[in-house]
């Protein structure tokens, strides 16, 4: 019996947080370039659950004795017994988001494989973010005012005194300012994306799992589109179905702990005294 709360009571952890999961990418539906997650979960070993108290061939006749195996009584099998599941982690989904037309041309979208490369206190990081504006010194930053790197460092853009309309970025990622090539993006891919590790902001951060491919952006399937952003990967009606089943079985472990919790009453106050 205490084995089935402590059953519930897992089930309804892990439930809450898949419905932490679920409401970030709600309250992130229309941020720029965010990227879903989901929970992996794994279940606990099955036990094999048998009756003791039945006879493997019913009830025998008065005087023949009980069948007996390694001087235990011989015991009946009922089945297997989930014992609950767990919170493996977290993963996230990195496929693309759909792009968005803009017409700001310091907004930028990848579509296909590849992050920008930015420069933060921490050291380099990467996003599918291209919602990029100048800083006071020319420079392309993120929202977050982190420079936007180059194949030579941080892209510096002197549009002081022309429009923006003579800013062009090509599918491939040059920077060119009234047709003269002032930078270079600097587009990285990943061999194992699944190693990269959210930071917010939209910023990932590389690990050891991650492995840069050392490659140009014209070297594989992706094209830089001006004046686009990509949107979060995130679906309404997909993510509303998913609270609803994550609440559903929350509920379900709640009336389970309290259906145990009546019976263990019922256990103490009642069979003892009989």
């Amino acid at each position: 019996m205490l084995r089935g709360l402590y059953t519930a009571a897992a089930g309804m952890l892990t439930r809450g947080i898949w419905q932490d999961v679920t409401a970030n990418n709600l309250a992130n539906l229309t941020t720029p370039g965010f990227k879903r997650d989901f929970p992996i979960f794994r279940s606990f070993p099955e036990m094999l659950v048998s009756r003791i108290t039945d006879l493997i061939s019913g009830q025998l006749p008065a005087g023949i004795p009980i069948p007996m195996r390694g001087g235990f009584r011989e015991r009946v099998p009922i089945g297997s017994l989930g014992t609950g599941v767990d919170l493996e982690g977290v993963a996230t989904d990195l496929s693309q988001g759909p792009l968005v037309e803009t017409g700001n041309p310091l907004d930028l979208a990848l579509d296909g494989e590849g992050f920008f490369a930015v420069e933060t206190p921490y050291g380099e990081r990467y996003t599918r973010n291209g919602a990029f504006t100048l800083d006071n010194q020319g420079y392309l930053v993120t929202r977050e005012g982190f420079h936007v790197m180059g194949d030579g460092g941080p892209i510096a853009i002197p549009l002081a005194g022309r429009p923006a309309a003579d800013l062009e970025i090509t599918e491939t990622g040059a920077v060119l300012l009234r047709g003269r090539q002032v930078g270079q993006l600097r587009i990285v891919r990943f061999q194992n994306p699944g190693g990269l590790v959210k930071e917010g902001n939209g910023l990932f951060r590389a690990s050891g799992e991650a492995m840069m491919i050392p490659d140009s952006p014209a070297s594989f399937s992706m094209v830089v589109r001006q004046g686009f952003l990509e949107m979060s990967n995130a679906n309404s009606i997909t993510e509303l179905v998913s609270m609803i089943e994550c609440l559903r079985a929350y509920e379900t472990n709640q009336k389970m702990i309290a259906f145990f919790d009546q019976t263990l009453e019922k256990a103490v106050n009642e069979v003892g005294r009989a």
